[in-house]
């Protein structure tokens, strides 16, 4: 059968009541939220039991983890060219299924490392391949699919659509998703909660892929955007790509590098705290359930800041949203340093949620616009692979901070430094050449 046949089965997008991007734009916001099993936010809550069960240490179970995440961004450029070869539908039934997999994995790991085995290198290997393939399937191809899927539905919406989709990422993932996971922990124990996002992902979320995701909208013969749609009317410096760029051209841009640094940033520091937050809520008098209140008030700010970013994105030079997210990001390290009073729970929840709905709309708005669609995949895997390569660093990053001076927030003043040189270098970048693009008539 042709590969046009199979677009329309079991659902043909032309005959959607409405235009099908739409459908896209709430695909790729469950694509994503499904992913946070395998983010460092939904790590974290699992990280004191995996610690207790399998006899690690702390500082073992983060080498373990950024090993294994560190394995998982080496590969991820080669997951970005399956997915220019393959699709959005093929690459997220294969990511669901891979994620739900190793799900039941960490529920069976006790199996594998029983309790009364101490051979550290046994449970280092064991947990390292574990976070390996949560990492990969969860943070890196889950996600990566999801974003790239959305950006080619969309040009001159593609800041509204992200947008949009941000609303329930940002919520999901500046809170609402780790305080989901840690009830139910609560509820169902660490391994029944494993068990239930086994088969969740594993088997219904695989469902959902193959049956709603589409690749882009040439290959169901609908235009970008919509129909009759308009480009706005002040697009400042932007406009569309003089040609679709290969990695090796977009590598050889200013602009490539100062997104990518900023996205690095971003993950190393929100990744080391969300991997250290109960630790870091303890340092400052705050219990388990505390601090990951802490979080819940964030998405108020992460949906303005997307919405905010996505405004930006669509009418001036991105690199003013991306100095946006990094002085959101300062300011939300400043307000860690400033528990648990008020004053510091707000800049964390203002902070910590603006860079995190600014990131959500720039990861999947950026390069599309500075790169064409073309080689999209290979681009957005190198900077996944760039991403989650920082985000192993960051655990082990605090870790060592904390075993020299026996506090995290040591860490935390050092990091405040980071979102200020991508500033400084975001300055000065300037994105490709673009040309005009004529209004559809």
């Amino acid at each position: 059968m042709t590969p046009g046949y199979w677009v329309n089965i079991p659902v043909a997008p032309r005959k959607w009541p409405f235009y099908y991007g739409w459908m896209i734009i709430a695909c790729s916001s469950i694509g994503i939220i499904a992913s946070i099993p395998g983010q460092t936010i939904g790590v974290g809550v699992f990280v004191d039991f995996l610690a207790d069960v399998i006899r690690l240490s702390p500082g073992s179970l983060s080498m373990a983890y950024m090993m294994g995440t560190l394995a998982s961004s080496i590969v991820m450029p080669f997951a970005g060219r399956l997915l220019d070869r393959y699709g959005a539908r093929s690459m997220g039934v294969i990511a669901s299924m891979g994620l739900g997999a190793t799900l039941g994995g960490f529920a069976l790991c006790t199996m594998i490392t029983p309790a009364g085995d101490v051979s550290w290198w046994r449970a280092m290997m064991t947990i390292g391949f574990l976070f390996f393939c949560i990492r990969f399937f969860g943070q890196g191809c889950l996600t990566l699919v999801s974003r790239v899927m959305l950006a080619r539905w969309f040009n001159y919406r593609r800041g509204l659509a992200t947008s949009i989709s941000g609303i329930f990422v940002s919520i999901a993932f500046t809170g609402g998703g780790a305080w989901i996971l840690n009830e139910c922990v609560v509820r169902l124990g660490w391994r029944g909660a494993y068990v239930a996002l086994c088969i969740g992902i594993g088997v219904g979320h695989a469902l959902f892929v193959w049956i709603f995701f589409r690749d882009n909208p040439q290959q169901c013969g609908l235009p970008q955007d919509g129909f009759n749609v308009q480009p706005p009317q002040r697009r400042g410096a932007t406009g569309a790509v003089s040609k679709d760029l290969s990695l090796w051209q977009a590598m050889g841009k200013a602009s490539f590098w100062a997104f990518n640094l900023g996205f690095g940033v971003h993950a190393l520091l929100m990744t080391a705290i969300a991997f250290h937050l109960t630790a870091l809520g303890a340092e400052y008098g705050l219990e388990r359930q505390s601090i990951y209140a802490v979080l819940l008030p964030m998405p108020v700010f992460s949906i303005s800041g997307s919405f905010l970013c996505g405004y930006l994105c669509d009418r001036f030079d991105q690199r003013w949203a991306l100095l946006l997210m990094m002085f959101a990001l300062a300011v939300g390290l400043t307000g860690v340093l400033n528990l648990p009073g008020l004053v510091g729970r707000f800049w964390i929840i203002f902070g910590l949620g603006v860079s995190g709905g600014c990131f959500s709309v720039l990861s999947t708005v950026a390069f599309p616009h500075y790169f064409g669609q073309k080689h999209l995949g290979v681009i957005n895997g190198v900077s996944m692979f760039l991403v989650v390569f920082s985000s192993a660093l960051g655990p082990k990053f605090f870790s060592v901070f904390q075993a020299h001076s026996g506090l995290f927030s040591t860490a935390v003043r050092v990091s405040c430094l980071m979102p200020l040189v991508v500033v400084a270098l975001g300055v000065f970048a300037r994105p490709p050449e673009t040309q005009p693009v004529e209004r559809p008539r």
